[in-house]
């Protein structure tokens, strides 16, 4: 009986720690939102830096995969190493090779869209990085 106490009274506490913390973002919401202009913290700072290379690597991504069937990486390259493997009688091999061909057409199939979404967050810093410069030179 007492560990069922322990656990209930555990359980009683841990509902209204749960509950305290859902009311915080109520309570802030307000107050977040009667600031029109965000600034950009340092994390938005640091997330826009970052983009220029996470766009180069998805547009190193895409010309590996669109690659001829010589270069390592590509979906050329791995269909004919499926072609040989079938040839060659491995069949277990082929199998393996055919699944990683399905994830890398899925991932070839998304990349299009991930890099316009970087681009348009690009935009945005931008955008948001030339705000304030503006703004502290109209007010000098």
């Amino acid at each position: 009986m007492v560990v069922s106490r322990g656990l209930r009274s555990r359980s009683v506490r841990m509902g209204a720690a749960l509950a305290a913390f859902a009311v915080v973002p109520v309570l802030v919401a307000p107050v977040a939102s009667a600031d029109p202009t965000p600034s950009a913290g340092p994390h938005l700072t640091a997330a826009c830096g970052r983009l220029p290379h996470r766009i180069e690597r998805v547009e190193r991504l895409q010309t590996r995969f669109h690659a001829s069937a010589t270069t390592r990486g590509s979906i050329a390259y791995l269909s004919a190493r499926i072609e040989k493997a079938k040839t060659e009688g491995h069949t277990d091999l082929a199998r393996v090779l055919g699944d990683r061909l399905a994830v890398r057409k899925d991932i070839d199939s998304q990349l299009g869209d991930v890099l316009a979404k970087l681009k348009d967050a690009e935009q945005v810093c931008s955008a948001h990085q030339a705000a304030p410069s503006t703004s502290a030179a109209s007010s000098s």
